[in-house]
């Protein structure tokens, strides 16, 4: 009785011996798992943050990019009324110069808005022979040159190469014979930095605002290929500064 009883106990303690080596293993098991899994959940955190931050950031700009299209078109109405003001007044003049004044007015305002009072002027029996022909000139000006005929065209070349200012000059010719005024195309001579600071242009660029200057890029492109068709103008996105009725042509550095 006494040796059965002591053999049952002897299994007792074999089975608890069991028994902790399986919950030391479970043990060590699930150690191992959590030591394992705290960095892989740190890190699917941080990347979670990473990914909701650039998101923000993205609508941060978009939003960013909204208003700037918005105050660019708040600023061209503006300046719109501020022309159609100053055109009433000058045009009702009695004096052929201010009159004269006026009209020039037109080519500052968007285009359809220039063409519909120069239409009104050329018209009108109320002014003189020679003020209507020029109103009928100028709108015949603004069928031309499109969205174009109120920006400035600023040209930039490198002006640590020799030979490049003259190219520049010839690229203002060609526009102003085509239409454009002279006073709306300035010639920038840059620096090597400067240059360097906007990205460098890989040939014949035509730089405008992507969200609201699409078109009246493309009409650029389409005047210069026209005039110059050996030079490949190409069309680049600006991005930064927002800068309402101005486009730009930049010549390369590595112009053959």
């Amino acid at each position: 009785m006494v040796e059965k009883l002591d053999d049952i106990l002897r299994r007792l303690e074999r089975i608890d011996t069991r028994l902790a080596t399986k919950d030391s293993i479970l043990s060590k098991f699930f150690y191992i798992i959590e030591k394992l899994l705290i960095p892989v959940g740190l890190g699917a955190l941080t990347l979670i943050t990473h990914q909701a931050s650039i998101r923000i950031s993205e609508a941060q700009r978009d939003l960013a990019e909204r208003q700037e299209i918005r105050q660019a078109a708040e600023s061209i109405q503006n300046m719109d009324l501020k022309y159609v003001e100053l055109f009433y007044k000058d045009i009702t003049s009695k004096d052929s110069e201010t009159q004269t004044m006026a009209l020039s007015l037109l080519n500052l305002m968007k285009p359809d808005l220039g063409k519909s009072l120069a239409t009104w002027v050329e018209q009108n029996p109320g002014f003189s022979e020679s003020i209507r022909q020029r109103a009928k000139a100028i709108k015949r000006g603004i069928d031309r040159l499109g969205g174009l005929n109120n920006y400035r065209i600023k040209i930039y070349y490198p002006q640590w190469i020799s030979g490049l200012s003259k190219e520049a000059l010839d690229i203002k010719n060609g526009l102003i014979g085509y239409g454009f005024q002279g006073e709306s195309i300035p010639i920038a001579g840059a620096s090597r930095e400067f240059y360097e600071n906007v990205i460098p242009p890989q040939g014949f660029e035509i730089r405008y605002q992507p969200s609201y200057e699409e078109d009246v890029a493309d009409a650029l492109k389409k005047i210069l290929t026209e005039i110059f068709p050996s030079k490949p103008f190409r069309l680049l996105p600006a991005y930064g500064q927002n800068t309402p009725n101005f486009i730009s042509i930049f010549i390369p550095s590595n112009n053959p």
